[in-house]
């Protein structure tokens, strides 16, 4: 009835835990880009269908994955966010009461071991964001930061999924560094500009 999905980039240390998270679900699939380390190996062992997409269009890699889930209902998850047992009972509760065809689930985000609840994550924790789906129902799309555009109605799940952001500075700052190019590239083909009260500010407020 509900196949996981997993992307994956170099995540040889968190794909176990991550695969183990979602084993109340009928299926799952890791989504691979070009991982240098150990991942598809350890995916593969823990029980994960593997497959590779390669390229830098996030939303191109979870369509993609649609596709290849055998299942009716499609869980997104990411390699450094946890499922509580309350959350899987959740998920399964709603897909089994088919009221909504989208639901978003709230997000926490943890920052070196502290919750984060204000700033640019607040939306993600109060209004949740969409990570289950019915095949159907809508498409994802950008390249960076990608959203679930649906074309259903969206319901909204009670408990949070727990998103353990970076474990260190260096973590913390190789992250900025590929989202940024990313973002900039997206933004360049897009053909959007910025300036320098915009380059100023919006580092202050995030």
């Amino acid at each position: 009835m509900i196949s996981a999905v997993i992307l994956t980039r170099n995540e040889e240390d968190t794909i176990v835990d991550a695969v183990k998270k979602v084993a109340f679900c009928d299926e799952i699939l890791v989504i691979d880009n070009d991982s240098t380390d150990q991942t598809v190996q350890r995916a593969k062992k823990a029980g994960a269908h593997v497959y590779s997409k390669s390229g830098k269009d996030y939303a191109v890699r979870r369509n993609y994955a649609m596709k290849k889930a055998n299942n009716e209902w499609v869980l997104f998850v990411d390699a450094d966010e946890h499922i509580s047992s309350k959350l899987a009972k959740d998920i399964q509760a709603s897909v089994a009461s088919r009221r909504y065809s989208v639901y978003a689930i709230p997000r926490l985000d943890y920052f070196w071991g502290q919750p984060l609840k204000h700033g640019e994550v607040r939306r993600a924790y109060k209004q949740g964001i969409i990570r289950l789906v019915r095949k159907n129902s809508g498409k994802w799309k950008g390249s960076v930061h990608e959203v679930f555009v649906p074309n259903k109605r969206v319901g909204k799940l009670s408990w949070p999924l727990i998103h353990n952001a970076h474990e260190g500075i260096a973590d913390f700052l190789q992250s900025v560094n590929e989202y940024s190019t990313l973002r900039a590239e997206e933004l360049y083909v897009s053909g959007q500009s910025t300036n320098v009260i915009d380059i100023m500010m919006r580092p202050f407020m995030k």
